[in-house]
């Protein structure tokens, strides 16, 4: 896994964070899921997290996860407010438009889901792209929140986590 450091923050607070928050669980649940994406895709998925300043200033965490031999793409921003709470934010998430409609979308979603559970995220929210996208979301427990078409997954304690 590549780790990055960039924006205004010191190396010594990001190393802080790193230590103290992500590197105990945090690495180890997105090696588990990129592990989890490549068994489900059949090629490598390669995690990144670097870190900056997301929205309101937060702290945040970007992770990424992509193939270089299939179209596949996640990208997530991982953002801590002042209470040292989580919440995800999913940028993009593209699989192969040969491998749509067959169940891997929604696996991998869930996944995800069950991954936030296990990082004590709690909140998801996206901003679907398209009606589709909409209704692929919503499949998996996504609800509108704004008119603006924002949606968001709140996770509960009773999912499913990942066994790191």
């Amino acid at each position: 896994m590549h780790v990055q450091t960039s924006g205004s923050y010191s190396a010594e607070l990001f190393s802080h964070i790193w230590d103290s928050l992500v590197r105990p669980g945090m690495a180890r649940v997105i090696n588990t899921y990129a592990r989890s994406i490549s068994d489900i895709m059949g090629c490598t998925i390669e995690p990144h997290i670097y870190q900056g300043v997301g929205l309101n200033e937060c702290s945040s965490f970007y992770c990424s996860f992509e193939s270089s031999s299939m179209p596949f793409r996640l990208y997530l921003e991982i953002t801590t407010d002042s209470r040292q709470g989580l919440d995800m934010f999913i940028i993009d998430f593209s699989i192969p438009k040969e491998l749509r409609g067959l169940g891997i979308g929604t696996d991998l979603a869930r996944l995800l889901l069950d991954s936030s559970a296990g990082l004590k995220i709690r909140q998801v929210t996206l901003n679907p792209v398209s009606k589709r996208a909409e209704r692929f979301w919503a499949g998996v427990g996504f609800e509108k929140v704004n008119n603006r078409g924002l949606m968001a997954y709140q996770v509960r304690e009773h999912s499913l986590k990942l066994v790191v």
